[in-house]
């Protein structure tokens, strides 16, 4: 994913964790940053994920690393 510019000024990368659950049309929500960078990266994060298209499993629940690097 792309670093925000806060992220870049601070020379800051690595990776956001987060957790969601799938909902049955295939929405992601309840969104939990499990391991967060900051600098905006966790909201940006989320956004990515909120912009794929997502099929439920037999599980809802997701676990996704969102790498930010230079």
């Amino acid at each position: 994913a792309r670093l925000t510019a806060e992220a870049r000024n601070r020379n800051v990368s690595g990776t956001v964790r987060i957790q969601f659950n799938i909902s049955e049309n295939g929405e992601p929500q309840g969104f939990v940053v499990l391991r967060s960078l900051g600098y905006g990266c966790d909201q940006e994060a989320i956004r990515l994920v909120q912009n794929w298209e997502w099929v439920r499993g037999q599980s809802p629940a997701v676990t996704l690393d969102v790498p930010f690097v230079r």
